[in-house]
């Protein structure tokens, strides 16, 4: 194999082994902050839908409907 020939296969094969370390690294680090955000989100709506439903047997119904639409738009606001 020509001298040539070696040093495109090595350049292209440590280019390509560079390429998907950044794209694995890339995609590990998006998939991790998209699913804490997807948990977050999910714990804050759990949180709101508990308080909720503990305070239904305190409060009227058209006061429920109310407090449930504006604790869920400020959940949904963060």
């Amino acid at each position: 194999m020509k001298i040539k020939d070696r040093l495109s296969l090595y350049f292209t094969l440590v280019g390509s082994g560079i390429l998907l370390a950044v794209m694995v690294s890339l995609y590990i680090s998006v998939y991790t902050i998209v699913r804490n955000d997807f948990y977050t989100h999910l714990n804050d709506r759990a949180n709101v839908a508990a308080q909720v439903y503990l305070k239904a047997d305190e409060i009227s119904p058209d006061s429920l409907t109310r407090y449930a639409t504006v604790s869920l738009k400020t959940c949904m606001a963060k």
